[in-house]
């Protein structure tokens, strides 16, 4: 799905201003295109909620629920395997940028959660309408 596309893009912004444009922790990129941000892949953020978007448009809703807990379970995983820093140093970091511009942050964190509400709305909805059908 094209909203799924969007969000991935929006993703990848939000991931390079919550890294300070490279200055900052990197984990906003790694959290938000887990699972596939295991690998180290730079565009893991896109795969992810592309393949997401298409399992949504094949109504393949089973699939698309599992890879939301993937990405939720592996984004820890990712995270610790993938960050350049030690995870107190990320965490300052993170504070860092926070502290610089605080509402920015917020509505970076918003748009993902916001995503994560409406992906879960259309996985649910057509897991009851697949299985009322």
């Amino acid at each position: 799905m094209v909203v799924f596309l969007i969000y991935g893009m929006a993703l990848f912004a939000a991931g390079i201003m919550l890294s300070g444009m490279g200055e900052g922790p990197n984990w906003g990129f790694i959290a938000f295109g887990s699972p596939v941000s295991v690998t180290g892949l730079v565009f893991s953020i896109l795969a992810v909620w592309l393949l997401f978007g298409f399992l949504l448009a094949a109504n393949f809703y089973g699939w698309a629920a599992a890879l939301l807990i993937a990405h939720y379970v592996m984004a820890p995983v990712a995270v610790m395997l993938n960050h350049a820093n030690s995870w107190q140093e990320e965490w300052l970091l993170l504070m860092k940028i926070v502290q610089l511009d605080p509402m920015t942050t917020v509505v970076l964190l918003l748009i993902y959660a916001s995503g994560q509400i409406l992906a879960w709305y259309w996985v649910i909805a057509g897991l009851s309408h697949s299985r009322t059908a």
